[in-house]
């Protein structure tokens, strides 16, 4: 059979056209992310449990689906003495907080103003600059804080409700796990040549290392990250310890942005509270931020992702935009797949047109 001049080609065309498509149709795209919402925590909280489904199954030498069954019931205590203690513990906090938020939405005021008046005492009157406005724009931004808070508690009890239906959904993944791999296997096979058959089969089982490994290592490095959080503050008697620990814990699982996010408001409380306090509870929170980026994270983590920062970001972005907090978790994995696969196409067509590097 006659080669059709430029068929590898083909793939970058494809590739192109699809993300024409994905650019031009992301409003519908956003629509139905958000209807399939349950469906894709299913797939990620599977993913989390299937590991100690098999811990049990290995171990007790149970069948599948009852060593399935005993995970999330073992999953359900845990997460209901966990409940049971945090949440007296955060609803105090977080009434003692919207009580305390004229305090520091004056305290923070205050402060403004005395920037402003030692700006204007330095260099008198900054024209070029509206002072003013910048100040009351801030203040109003801050005095809108508590109903943006009930307003973030509505959307957090949807996003409870699509959790709880992921719960569900990933119990029926993991059940018919074997049924699922088997179809897509055969499936695959049909469709294509032997050869493509195995890349692809590969392809998968990598990407299934690659996002079980980081999902799974992010959550335990969170734990651990907003435990040390939570002894720290308290050593600190920085205010709200539980509730900014958390904070601190939950934004961790997100890659590179996640430390910065939870740190900035906690640091930001403790400083209106107590400048002093502020200052340490700051350093604390880098000395942590460090000590998860160099010792904790590598430990647990390793080099699972083997992309660059820029790449990171570049996955938090986008995933982050598509698919809300649980896309930027699960867009950096999917970056890092998709590069490894694009240097991977290089090298082959490297060697193909033998072209040494």
């Amino acid at each position: 059979m006659k080669k059709i001049k430029h068929l590898e080609f083909l793939p970058i065309i494809v590739i192109t056209i699809l993300f024409y498509l994905l650019m031009s149709n992301l409003s519908l795209i956003k629509s139905a992310i958000i209807v399939l919402r349950p469906l894709i925590w299913g797939v990620v909280i599977s993913y989390l449990m299937n590991p100690f489904a098999i811990l049990i199954m290995k171990k007790f030498r149970w069948k599948w689906n009852i060593s399935i069954l005993f995970a999330y019931l073992v999953l359900s205590i845990l997460v209901v003495l966990f409940f049971l203690w945090l949440v007296p513990i955060l609803s105090e906090n977080i009434s003692a907080f919207i009580d305390k938020s004229p305090y520091f939405i004056s305290e923070l005021t205050n402060s403004l103003e005395n920037i402003r008046n030692d700006l204007t005492k330095a260099f008198g009157n900054i024209n070029f600059i509206d002072l003013s406005s910048i100040f009351d724009k801030i203040t109003e931004v801050l005095s809108n804080s508590v109903t943006y808070v009930s307003n973030s508690f509505v959307h957090m009890l949807k996003g409870l409700l699509q959790i709880f239906l992921g719960i569900v959904i990933s119990i029926y993944v993991l059940i018919s796990k074997d049924r699922i791999k088997e179809t897509s296997s055969r499936f695959i096979r049909v469709s294509m040549s032997e050869e493509r058959y195995t890349k692809t089969i590969n392809f998968f089982k990598k990407a299934d290392r690659k996002f079980s490994n980081f999902l799974v290592g992010k959550l335990i490095d969170s734990v651990i990250i907003g435990i040390i959080a939570f002894i720290g503050f308290m050593f600190l008697k920085v205010p709200f310890a539980p509730l900014m620990a958390l904070i601190v814990g939950l934004t961790n699982i997100i890659p590179y942005f996640g430390p910065i996010i939870g740190g900035i408001p906690v640091a930001i409380i403790s400083f209106l509270v107590n400048p002093y306090m502020g200052v340490w509870t700051a350093l604390f929170i880098l000395a942590l931020q460090q000590l998860d980026g160099y010792v904790i994270g590598p430990k647990i983590l390793g080099d699972s992702l083997g992309i660059s920062a820029f790449w990171v970001i570049i996955g938090v972005v986008i995933g982050g935009g598509l698919f809300g907090f649980i896309g930027m978790v699960m867009g950096v994995p999917t970056i890092a797949i998709a590069h490894e696969e694009f240097k991977l196409y290089i090298s082959n067509r490297e060697k193909k047109l033998g072209i040494k590097n």
